[in-house]
């Protein structure tokens, strides 16, 4: 059979596809991932134009960018001539992914890794890697059915080093570990239906906290309505989600809920199994962290052809956000997986 998720990386990737097939299984999905090695500049693009205008749910990249070969050797020094050849290459690729955006059948998931030739001790190759990659971010951002995301954003999600940690940052298992987990909520972002609102608990919360609350939301909306949910009586706060629910027309397994009251969570849910219903922590510093392990808020990579699968469950959405937000915590899952059940 076909593979469903297609994967090219410019470096050695055990510890990705070992994670993404435990993330396949905790996600009760079917999908058949493959990966690919490759040197080669020109091959990459040879293979990223074949698999979008073949039939798959995701192609991912995986670039360290001075992987790429210079004259069939690795990038380890940074003359002028590698630096033009480097700017070059990064200029078809961004063509390419910009042509392919709008063709392809499937989503593109771009994942731009530290290079790993030289540490970046030297400001100038620090400044030149930055450059290059800040230019390709800019470029590949606004494209519809592409997502593109930096070591920095997976070291600040996943809670792993990168900055300065030399060669063998990209290859590192905890670094490898978070990929996985990127790849695999991009994936359920490009084949499960968005939700389409998003319900606020802000009963009994300062209006500082809810306006502030507001703000860190916005960037996950997209579309979706915001809607406040600020009923008095915790055993009959159900019915308002009921009303919010059909004055806007959205159903209630098209809604996400979050509060920081496990009372009523626990009442909502007992009333409404069909909603998805989150717990906010109670404490505002943890709100901008958990917001940005709710999968459930990505920004839809659906395309007219996508092969439309199950949400994942509610206690595996809450698991995702309360539970498998580190490289750490993922780490232990796989390894215990693993022990348990041989080879994943």
């Amino acid at each position: 059979m076909q593979p469903t998720v297609r994967i090219l990386t410019t470096f050695e990737g055990d510890d990705v596809l070992r994670s993404l097939l435990w993330w396949i299984r905790q996600l009760s999905r079917s999908d058949r991932p493959e990966l690919i090695r490759t040197v080669s500049f020109a091959n990459a693009l040879i293979e990223v134009a074949r698999w979008g205008v073949g039939h798959c749910d995701l192609v991912v990249l995986l670039i360290a960018l001075d992987d790429w070969n210079v004259d069939d050797a690795p990038c380890v020094s940074l003359d002028e001539g590698a630096k033009a050849i480097l700017e070059r290459r990064a200029t078809v690729l961004i063509q390419t992914v910009q042509a392919l955006d709008g063709t392809c059948s499937c989503p593109c998931l771009i994942i731009l890794c530290p290079p790993s030739g030289v540490p970046l001790q030297a400001p100038a190759r620090r400044w030149f890697f930055q450059h290059l990659e800040r230019s390709i971010v800019e470029s590949l951002e606004p494209l519809e059915r592409t997502s593109i995301v930096t070591a920095e954003e997976i070291a600040a999600a996943y809670g792993v080093q990168v900055a300065g940690a030399g060669a063998e940052a990209h290859g590192s298992a905890p670094f490898q570990v978070a990929i996985s987990a990127v790849i695999a909520r991009t994936l359920v972002a490009s084949t499960v239906e968005p939700y389409r609102a998003l319900v606020i608990d802000c009963h009994g919360m300062q209006e500082f906290c809810k306006s502030r609350l507001q703000l860190l939301v916005a960037r996950y909306l997209r579309g979706r309505k915001l809607l406040f949910w600020d009923s008095e009586t915790h055993d009959e706060s159900w019915h308002e989600i009921v009303y919010l629910s059909e004055r806007s027309l959205i159903l209630m397994s098209d809604m996400v809920c979050i509060s920081a009251c496990a009372h009523r969570r626990r009442v909502v849910s007992s009333h409404l199994p069909d909603l998805l219903c989150l717990a906010l922590p109670e404490h505002p510093e943890h709100w901008e962290r958990f917001l940005s392990h709710v999968w459930a808020l990505d920004r839809p990579l659906i395309h007219s052809s996508a092969r439309l699968v199950e949400r994942p469950s509610r206690a595996m959405y809450a698991r995702i956000a309360n539970t498998y937000n580190s490289a750490a915590r993922i780490s232990a899952a796989v390894h215990a997986a693993s022990h348990l059940q041989g080879v994943i």
